[in-house]
């Protein structure tokens, strides 16, 4: 049986004028689906994910100046054969 570990990371794109208020909320939506689950994997292995994600705010994109990226972060250990 094999394992790794590593950071799953997720870019939300919300518009300016929204605030950190909507990145939030999808930010605690993307919880309600990953935080402490366990996810059974096609090949028999499972990806456990932390309880805990952490939501960082980036600022303007550099591509559109109408959007603004945060990110969110979360842990996992995969077991697998």
């Amino acid at each position: 049986m094999s394992s790794s570990a590593g950071l799953v990371l997720i870019e939300i794109y919300t518009p300016v004028n929204q605030g950190p208020l909507r990145a939030a909320e999808i930010a605690d939506k993307l919880d309600s689906y990953l935080a402490g689950k366990s996810l059974k994997t096609t090949s028999g292995g499972v990806t456990q994910f932390s309880d805990r994600s952490s939501l960082s705010y980036q600022g303007t994109d550099i591509d559109n100046a109408s959007l603004v990226r945060s990110t969110v972060s979360i842990q996992f250990n995969h077991f697998g054969v």
